[in-house]
């Protein structure tokens, strides 16, 4: 399914460690380009949340299976992402790896952030 190769290709672009895992600043890109903005200190306790709602340890991060959740989940628990947003998102990190300038903003559906 093109929806899950398209998550699945952001999980490891952003996996920078290689070791099957998104640690917080690694969550922090995917959250930004998906439309969260914050401080550092939000985003720590952001980041504690998700892996608290998730039975993650926070010095582990997200895996794979957990992040595909995520991105189809339309509650609080999610970071839920349009098929559409998924594919600028993508976009965005292939963009960042080529060394190229980000397209400027985000498309008009792309999701503006958790609401807690």
């Amino acid at each position: 399914e093109e929806r899950e190769e398209l998550a699945t290709a952001i999980f490891h672009a952003l996996d920078a460690e290689g070791d099957g895992r998104l640690h917080s600043e690694a969550m922090r890109q995917f959250a930004e380009l998906a439309g969260f903005r914050s401080s550092e200190a939000d985003w720590r306790r952001e980041f504690r949340s998700i892996c608290a709602e998730h039975g993650l340890r926070v010095t582990e991060g997200v895996d794979l299976e957990t992040f595909l959740e995520m991105v189809d989940d339309f509650s609080e628990r999610g970071i839920y992402c349009s098929d559409r947003e998924l594919a600028f998102i993508c976009s965005q990190l292939l963009r960042q790896a080529l060394g190229r300038p980000q397209a400027p903003g985000l498309p008009a559906d792309a999701p503006r952030g958790r609401q807690r």
